[in-house]
């Protein structure tokens, strides 16, 4: 069975584990591996495996305005090199050159950009972000949102929903179901034409029904599976959302056919 993965990062080599580390520090969890692309290949080429990684998407975010265009370069570098990764830019609030670099990650072949507000410190809804957000919308790019944190405020669902009823035509990925550890005020987000969600760092903290009032609420469309590689394995993230109770058509659906739709639409 194919499986596209819609949420994942990597990092050359050479800091990989550190951030490794650093990463599972600040969320206080044990992190399956590193985003190494090595570590990514052992994940894609494991034997006996039920499932199939079609697809993985990738990126990796600025927490300084100067790492913005290296980091840039490296996706770039490496969906150029491995034909099945589908990669996203970043930007950070201290780029006062975004216009250049929007330029740079759509002639490089990325497809949308990635904000990590807790790692970036800033809030999502910011007025300063507007011209940013602006542009993105007139590009038609999709923007990766980090969403909830017990830690910040920074990428709170709240913040999202102000954010959409000014710009109702960004077209946003929701991480982490809409709200890490804020899964009522996810499920209050409004239903929108451009929301998506993916389900990253979401199922070993959430009971079966939470998903299933989301799905019924937004329409199972809106989800696609997601391993937020390095954190979880995604095969068994797979076997784990098995145990949710989803119709095998719903199944289907998150796991694969949804993003298919999703990037016919809006990253070809």
């Amino acid at each position: 069975m194919k499986f596209i993965d819609a949420h994942g990062h990597l990092f050359p080599e050479k800091i990989a584990w550190k951030s490794k580390d650093i990463v599972s520090r600040f969320y206080d969890l044990p992190m399956y591996t590193a985003g190494a692309m090595e570590e990514l290949l052992k994940i894609k080429n494991a034997p006996g495996e039920t499932y199939t990684l079609e697809k993985q998407l990738v990126c990796s975010p600025s927490t300084s305005p100067a790492q913005t265009h290296s980091i840039n370069l490296f996706i770039s570098a490496m969906c150029a090199e491995h034909n099945f990764l589908v990669g996203l830019g970043t930007l950070h609030p201290g780029n006062e050159n975004f216009e250049e670099e929007l330029d740079f990650i759509q002639e490089s072949g990325l497809k949308g950009v990635k904000f990590h507000s807790d790692f970036q410190q800033f809030n999502i809804d910011d007025d300063a972000m507007f011209p940013v957000y602006e542009s993105i919308s007139r590009r038609r790019l999709p923007i990766l949102f980090h969403m909830g944190d017990g830690k910040y405020d920074f990428s709170h669902p709240r913040r999202l929903a102000r954010l959409l009823s000014i710009y109702p035509d960004l077209v946003v990925m929701a991480s982490h179901m809409g709200g890490y550890l804020h899964w009522q005020e996810a499920y209050d987000l409004p239903v929108c034409e451009n929301l998506f969600f993916d389900l990253s760092s979401t199922l070993a903290f959430i009971q079966p029904e939470d998903l299933r009032r989301m799905v019924d609420k937004f329409g199972v469309e809106k989800f696609f599976f997601g391993s937020d590689f390095p954190m979880w394995n995604a095969y068994r993230e797979l076997d784990r959302l098995k145990t949710f109770g989803l119709t095998d058509e719903e199944f289907q659906k998150i796991i694969y056919d949804n993003f298919v739709a999703f990037e016919e639409k809006y990253l070809s």
